[in-house]
């Protein structure tokens, strides 16, 4: 029957005359140059498709006698288009589906047309030719979505059918540009008539026109959804984000032809507009991207790899304007020079008490028993050394490998872009491909070794501070030299608690990098990746400054030097610009109680200007050496050269992750903090150390569920993300205790940093400060906490400034 249609149409509307013209036409769904009609038609006249006589009313309309069309039109100056969809009888009638294109030359044919398709009469006629006949017409009755599907740049159309003979009938139309069509002249009228069908591909292959594809399937029912049109996963192509009443999100992407092979639950992928770890694919780009020589930016990826995040660059440039001593602190300058030799004299004796300790730690080695703890710690750090090692290497190769996987990537897109054949590249992408599964299989195994070395150096570590402790405590000579510096310490600590809160004078600064330009400077060195690239979203900012680091002390540790800078102020804010600065009101006060290792939803992006003016309050030890009193004042312009600014500011990463992690932190802050009298010989009140400490199952557990499909991880996956809940957890309980790291390049992602302390708050009870016992109230119970879906994770960068 199909066939005989076919041949039937052919015989009729085909019959031309001599040919018209060769023309180019584009067909493009703009919603003011286009009308769209729904068309019912229910007759009992009975007329045979293949004689042409009409018959008598029949009882029932049967298959011919039905009719499903949508019409839309488009008028121009020349020519008008129509496209006509047709459905015969029942849903899924083989005479259902099929779709045509007609070209008109001039108005006079074409209104002609809409007359004899009687879809000028808009509403409804009864009784025709037979009792229960019914032709009814609407105009724009559905809903009409207009997008660019498949990126060719001219309007698309997705129309929701609103009659019920339609069931429910969700259309893509797809714009077109036709070249050289033949147009003729046609009985009817028309110039030019094609004829497509959504599913035979025999009648597919040889029509001219705009294609119709039916894409209801993708839902069951699209009575009561709303239609978002966006690029989602930012290909160029408009996606379909479906959201329906007490039901999840659907999203449908747009396949590189425009059709939509399905819709899934809305993850959210392709939704946020900044850097994501969540990617629907291995972000090539990321290992092929080229950074200046100079003063280099980080440089991030949203989860489809469309569009790359430049940070700030490393480093800008500052400005002393003015120097303002303070009037009524200034003239401590003298007494604080006396205060500093003193301390000086203080720092001697020190050094001779740390000599003597030095002394007689040298015999330790002596102690058998001491002597083999040590032994074995060195050996079992000499084996997680080896391992760390040989994981480093595997480490290398995987990402040599991932890099050779990324180009090859770029090539097959290449080829795809251009049409020609990538087979050769798709091989060699497949083989790379299952080199690395290889190598990834190799990694796991070596993570796997190195956390059992790791286990061991704990252990080792434990037992032999555990039998240092016991030592010093029954070692009255030791037990005699650790009081007499703590005398020594206290007399310290008095000419600190004189001076370092006294203001010497204030800085005028002006803090100036040029991000923009950074921006361009990647997108220009980087045009091969065919990325957008953007400034990274900042969601927090604080100013900080210091005079820079005076040596070590005869201890070997950082000494009690007088704070240098006492607060650090943005002169301009506005609603524009929201950066804090560094002030005695705004330091943690430990009241933070942390429940959660990530944040469910993105925070609001803050501007972050490239130039800034702010004030730098100098204590009495910043000052005095540019003071006219200091016996060599130095010029004011060289405090720039001394001070050290820097911006931290804090983005997001968006992250998808599935585990259970269960934390106690007032026992990681127990075990950071070093306050025990017997074994802190040099233990400053006013400074509280934070140590290297090997983080233990005594405050942190995580669980992976290996049958939690998308969520299960391999052993090197458990490891990367066990390192990151527990490195975001240490840097927010320094964040809330106020724990300042000495260097910031030494905190790495797997350690903890060597030493630190914070200076602020007055000493608490056993000598802590009142922020860390705070903060042990606040968090001194066990919290589980449950991960499973998109998270946001906080990250923290630095400017620094010379």
């Amino acid at each position: 029957m199909v066939r005989k249609l076919v041949v039937l149409l052919s015989s009729i509307l085909f019959f031309s005359s001599k040919i018209a013209a060769n023309t180019d036409h584009i067909i493009d769904f703009q919603p003011s140059s286009i009308n769209i009609y729904e068309r019912y038609k229910l007759s009992y006249w009975y007329t045979s498709p293949l004689s042409g006589s009409p018959g008598p009313c029949m009882n029932n309309p049967e298959h011919w006698g039905t009719y499903s069309n949508i019409y839309i039109t488009q008028e121009n100056t020349n020519f008008n288009y129509v496209i006509q969809t047709t459905s015969m009888g029942p849903p899924g009638n083989l005479l259902s589906g099929y779709y045509s294109f007609y070209i008109f030359e001039g108005d006079t044919y074409f209104n002609e047309s809409l007359k004899l398709w009687k879809i000028n009469n808009i509403g409804t006629i009864y009784n025709e030719k037979c009792n229960g006949d019914i032709n009814e017409v609407k105009k724009n009755p559905g809903k009409s979505y207009y997008a660019d599907f498949n990126g060719d740049n001219i309007t698309d159309l997705l129309y929701i059918t609103k009659h019920s003979s339609h069931h429910q009938k969700a259309l893509t139309f797809y714009s077109q540009k036709l070249n050289n069509i033949e147009l003729k002249k046609f009985p009817a009228g028309h110039s030019f008539i094609s004829i497509g069908h959504q599913h035979h591909e025999n009648v597919k292959k040889n029509y001219q026109g705009p294609v119709v594809l039916d894409i209801s399937k993708l839902i069951t029912d699209w009575s009561n959804v709303t239609i978002h049109i966006i690029d989602r996963n930012k290909d160029g192509r408009d996606d379909l984000l479906i959201t329906r009443p007490g039901a999840p999100d659907l999203i449908a992407f747009a396949a590189e032809d425009g059709s939509f092979p399905k819709a899934e639950v809305d993850t959210g992928i392709g939704k946020y507009n900044g850097p994501s770890l969540y990617k629907s694919r291995f972000c090539n780009r990321a290992l092929l991207t080229q950074h200046p020589d100079d003063n280099p930016s980080t440089v991030l990826f949203d989860d489809v790899c469309r569009t790359a995040y430049v940070s700030p660059p490393a480093t800008g440039t500052t400005e002393v304007t003015a120097l303002t001593p303070d009037p009524d602190n200034a003239t401590f300058c003298p007494k604080l020079a006396s205060a500093q030799t003193n301390q000086t004299e203080l720092l001697k004796e020190l050094g001779q008490a740390n000599t003597k300790f030095k002394t007689i730690m040298g015999s330790l080695p002596h102690d058998t028993q001491l002597m083999t703890y040590a032994t074995t710690r060195e050996q079992a750090f000499n084996d997680l050394l080896a391992a760390e090692q040989a994981e480093a290497a595997v480490r290398k190769t995987v990402l040599s490998q991932r890099r050779t996987i990324g180009q090859l990537e770029l090539d097959v897109e290449d080829f795809a872009l251009l049409g020609t054949d990538c087979n050769t590249a798709q091989n060699q992408l497949t083989t790379a491909q299952q080199a690395l599964t290889q190598l990834l299989t190799e990694l796991d195994a070596a993570v796997e070794a190195r956390l059992v070395k790791q286990q061991l150096y704990d252990q080792a570590y434990d037992a032999y501070g555990e039998a240092l402790d016991n030592y010093l405590t029954v070692d009255t000579e030791l037990a005699a030299l650790i009081e007499e510096f703590k005398i020594l310490q206290d007399k310290e600590l008095a000419l600190y608690r004189e001076f370092a809160g006294l203001e010497g004078a204030t800085a005028q600064i002006h803090y100036q990098w040029d991000w923009a330009e950074q921006v361009n400077r990647y997108q220009a060195l980087n045009q091969s990746l065919k990325m957008q690239w953007q400034p990274l979203p900042v969601t927090g900012a604080k100013i900080l400054a210091e005079l820079q680091e005076k040596p070590e002390t005869p201890l070997g540790d950082k000494a009690i030097t007088l704070p240098a800078v006492l607060y650090t102020s943005i002169n301009q804010q506005n609603n524009d610009v929201q950066i804090n600065g560094y002030e005695t009101a705004l330091m943690p006060k430990g009241d933070a109680i942390i429940t959660s290792t990530l944040r469910k939803g993105p925070s609001n992006p803050i501007s972050l200007p490239s130039k800034i003016h702010g004030t730098i309050g100098l204590s009495l030890s910043g000052y005095c050496p540019f003071a006219p009193s200091a016996d060599q004042p130095q010029p004011v312009e060289n405090l720039a050269a001394h001070l050290t600014p820097h911006i931290q500011y804090e983005y997001e990463e968006q992250i998808k992750r599935g585990y259970t992690a269960k934390y106690k932190l007032d026992t990681f802050v127990k075990t950071i903090v070093r306050t025990k009298k017997k074994k802190k010989w040099f233990k400053k009140k006013k400074k509280t150390y934070i140590e290297r400490k090997v983080i233990t199952s005594d405050w942190f557990n995580i669980q992976f569920d290996a049958t939690s499909g998308e969520y299960a991880y391999s052993p090197a996956e458990q490891d990367q993300i066990t390192r990151e809940v527990k490195s975001d957890l240490v840097r927010r309980v320094n964040t809330a205790i106020g724990a300042l790291y000495a260097d910031n390049s030494q905190c790495q992602a797997n350690k903890d940093c060597s030493y630190g302390y914070w200076l602020g708050q007055l000493t608490g009870n056993n000598d802590d400060t009142k922020a860390i016992q705070q903060f042990k109230q606040g968090n001194s119970k066990w919290v589980e906490e449950v991960v499973y879906g998109i998270r946001y994770r906080p990250k923290t960068g630095w400017v620094g400034f010379r």
